[in-house]
């Protein structure tokens, strides 16, 4: 994990998994919904969200921003990565 203050963003297109890394904290523990998963810091603080099929979720997200007026977010590629 990186241990930086900015949040991170990774897309893994082979696995189709959107990675969201929001702190560098150690995880401690993971509790899964759905196609999201959310992996814990030992304070139960969230340290990193994992959405699966996220093909299949994000067209859906981006038409809700759009209907109720928010500009969808820039491509992912252009989203900063842990690389």
């Amino acid at each position: 994990m990186n241990n930086n203050k900015k949040s991170l963003f990774q897309y893994d297109p082979e696995a189709d998994v959107l990675s969201w890394e929001i702190t560098g904290r150690p995880i401690e523990y993971a509790k899964e919904a759905g196609n999201v998963i959310i992996h814990f810091s030992k304070n139960h603080s969230p340290v990193l969200i994992e959405i699966l099929e996220a093909t299949k979720l994000l067209p859906s997200a981006l038409g809700v921003l759009e209907k109720i007026g928010i500009s969808p977010p820039k491509p992912m590629s252009a989203l900063q990565s842990r690389e």
